[in-house]
């Protein structure tokens, strides 16, 4: 993974899977690394809202891994990487949320942010972003331990040093 923050405490991965329809059943995934991008903590855990959308379930992620930060006590500065281009958009105030469902979830969101000194919400491609991908899934597999201990990080591509999204 490659880091594209100087100075940051906590680097986000996060991800969402809907199964089911659309809405449907959900799951939710983040993934914690440290300043240096090693694995410090992971949660994939079935969503207990029901339906949820697809965007829903992405705040979600988004959601449980900004109250990991916030319950950490030092972070001061955090990157959140996710696939979700609606999510990272509506987050940033670039785009105008019309849902009641999602409007109800960045206020969460925003509320958490403003608990962080320095919060970076950057779109990733879902090819960079497929150890949280491939997390958020386990929830559903029969045995959901067994299928998140298989899962290894360095199984899942990198950003290339070259790649980065500036929307801001």
């Amino acid at each position: 993974m490659t880091r594209w923050y100087s100075e940051v405490d906590l680097i986000l991965c996060t991800d969402a899977s809907v199964r089911n329809g659309n809405p449907g059943t959900g799951s939710y995934a983040y993934v914690a690394l440290d300043a240096d991008e090693r694995l410090i903590y992971q949660e994939a855990e079935m969503i207990p809202q029901y339906p949820i959308t697809n965007n829903g379930a992405e705040y979600w992620a988004i959601i449980k891994g900004l109250e990991f930060a916030r319950d950490l006590r030092y972070v001061r500065s955090l990157e959140i990487r996710t696939d979700s281009l609606v999510a990272a958009r509506q987050l940033r105030g670039d785009d105008i949320i019309s849902s009641s469902e999602l409007n109800h979830l960045a206020v969460k969101a925003w509320e958490l942010i403003d608990q962080i000194d320095d919060v970076r919400i950057i779109f990733v491609p879902r090819r960079f972003n497929g150890y949280a991908d491939a997390l958020a899934k386990t929830p559903f597999a029969p045995n959901p331990r067994a299928a998140m201990r298989r899962l290894d990080m360095r199984d899942y591509d990198e950003m290339p040093e070259d790649w980065c999204e500036e929307m801001e």
